[in-house]
């Protein structure tokens, strides 16, 4: 733990972003990836001939960098992806999206950091737990979702970190001001500077130890989320 400003505040509400932060996402991308790919090869073995798992992934990137406009709602994107992928190779689309809701269901299937569910719970024990994230997992379908209240996501409300207007949607439904919010994640930019120009104050999950990059600073960084409790505990 790395307290950069001491925070003079009364936190009754902990808003946290999920991938890279309670857990580690990459993993799950690509083992959720790969049963798609799996599912490629049994049902539309045109495109699994023509494109090898990296080839497919690449193309799917190209796909959404392409469409900004959706990067709010990484959901939609791919389910877009989809569609074309299957059109292209003379398939009939997803109607019913089967793909796309199998690929969440994998995409739901986390491993937590160690000692965050056990961290989570205490924290849950005095303050209120809300996720706020620009992804598309969803907390109430893992292990931690009896610690949370709410879930503000990006491809649900419209706008995502660090736009202010998610960070007040998350105000208005918690029923709180700003400074009564500590939001914790893993990016400087979206994270930490986002809820900062919130008015929130903010954590910076630095598990990988990088250096802080940019002029202004978050009230403090941590590695481990059970040092976020001593830090509420000294900042009280």
């Amino acid at each position: 733990m790395h307290l950069i400003k001491k925070p003079n505040f009364k936190v009754t509400v902990i808003s946290f972003d999920l991938d890279d932060t309670l857990w580690p996402v990459a993993p799950i991308i690509i083992a959720a990836e790969n049963n798609f790919y799996a599912k490629m090869q049994r049902l539309y073995p045109r495109i699994s001939d023509a494109l090898d798992s990296e080839q497919l992934r690449d193309q799917r990137i190209a796909y959404m960098q392409k469409r900004t406009e959706l990067h709010h709602d990484l959901s939609t994107l791919r389910a877009q992806f989809i569609d074309s992928l299957l059109q292209e190779y003379d398939y009939p689309p997803d109607n019913e999206q089967a793909l796309m809701r199998e690929f969440k269901e994998d995409r739901n299937k986390v491993d937590f950091y160690p000692g965050t569910l056990e961290a989570l719970k205490k924290l849950a024990e005095n303050y209120t737990l809300v996720a706020c994230t620009n992804g598309n997992a969803d907390v109430f379908k893992t292990q931690a979702g009896e610690f949370f209240s709410h879930s503000i996501s990006s491809e649900n409300v419209g706008f995502a970190k660090p736009d202010k207007r998610i960070f007040q949607l998350l105000c208005k439904e918690l029923n709180c001001r700003a400074p009564e919010v500590l939001h914790i994640g893993d990016n400087p930019q979206t994270d930490a500077l986002g809820a900062l120009h919130a008015g929130m104050h903010s954590v910076w999950f630095n598990r990988e130890r990088i250096d802080w990059p940019h002029p202004q600073k978050p009230h403090a960084t941590i590695e481990h989320l059970d040092e976020l409790q001593p830090l509420l505990d000294t900042s009280l």
